[in-house]
């Protein structure tokens, strides 16, 4: 059964295929939204298996956030537990509804889901890699409590930093 939580103004819950949706899809391959994600699907197919390999990883948390009033799909977080470090929980987040870009949804949807990914991957540390020039999300970490670390957990390239978290 799918796992789901509750914020402010979100739900979390965990992606099945089901949640495959061509708006889904269009974030993808929106150069606007997508320009920080390193894999893309371009079929809703090839979506919807991806979608299905995350749900059955029992090392990934992989949860959408749908607007508590209208249930709307605005984006996704997810969390993979590393393998050479099994207290740490790589982080990635997608905020494909543009309308909702700059109205601190990323801290939000941080903030809550961190109960889950303590529960269901036995993580107390956050990490995750963010271009340098993406100032917006920096700083969205930063509130939150991120910090750059240098000579982390994983090697980014030199365009961007990795920022740690304990939950």
């Amino acid at each position: 059964m799918a796992q789901s939580i509750d914020s402010e103004r979100f739900i979390l819950k965990e992606l099945t295929p089901k949640d495959a949706s061509l708006v889904y899809l269009s974030w993808l391959n929106n150069q606007d939204t997508a320009k920080y994600i390193e894999h893309c699907q371009q079929e809703l197919t090839e979506l919807a298996d991806y979608i299905e390999i995350n749900y059955q990883n029992p090392n990934c948390l992989f949860l959408g956030i749908f607007t508590q009033e209208q249930k709307l799909h605005i984006g996704n977080i997810k969390y993979e537990s590393m393998n050479n470090h099994p207290t740490v929980a790589t982080m990635g987040i997608l905020i494909g509804d543009t309308n909702w870009h700059g109205k601190g949804v990323a801290g939000e949807v941080l903030q809550a889901s961190f109960p889950l990914v303590r529960e269901n991957l036995k993580a107390n540390v956050i990490n995750l890699g963010v271009e340098k020039s993406n100032i917006p999300a920096i700083k969205a970490y930063e509130k939150v409590g991120f910090k750059v670390k240098t000579n982390g957990y994983y090697q980014f390239d030199d365009d961007a930093i990795e920022m740690i978290i304990t939950i």
